[in-house]
């Protein structure tokens, strides 16, 4: 099996990013409705002033995983920082490294946004739900995708 490529997602890729959120709550075991996501993720997307980013995993002719992150402000730190709102990755391609690339490109975006600092470091926020047990084990590799020290985990109720 290949290595998928991490890449900026296209308008093309829309369709199979809503079908990956599905996965993904279901994974989370949340309530997801695919209807009219994939033009509101387009505008989201595709707009003249994007208010998300989001990085697809291709392997061959297939999107296998998704990361999106949005720019937001923190009013205790009064600065700009990323957050990272999903990354979720087909698991015949988890553990492989490509949940450590796709967030080492969500840092790479941060840089890139020119997102303020905090205490001299760039900003940065995920979230994710108690029923990813395995985001547990990804959370433990951030250090070496860049987000040593720097995380703000949000755990959501249900």
């Amino acid at each position: 099996m290949p290595k998928p490529l991490v890449r900026v997602a296209q308008p093309g890729d829309i369709d199979e990013v809503v079908k990956l959120c599905a996965e993904h709550a279901l994974f989370e075991k949340a309530k997801f409705s695919p209807e009219g996501k994939a033009n509101r993720l387009h505008s989201a997307l595709f707009s003249s002033l994007p208010r998300l980013w989001c990085f697809v995993a291709e392997a061959g002719s297939s999107i296998v995983g998704y990361a999106a992150c949005t720019k937001d402000y923190s009013t205790w730190r009064a600065a700009d920082y990323l957050h990272m709102d999903c990354l979720y990755l087909d698991p015949a391609y988890r553990n492989c490294g490509t949940g450590t690339e796709m967030m080492q490109t969500v840092a790479q975006q941060r840089t890139r946004l020119s997102a303020r600092r905090w205490n001299g470091k760039p900003q940065h926020g995920m979230r994710t739900r108690p029923a990813s047990i395995k985001s547990w084990e990804l959370h433990s590799r951030e250090k070496s995708a860049g987000f040593a020290g720097q995380t703000e985990t949000h755990f959501l109720n249900r």
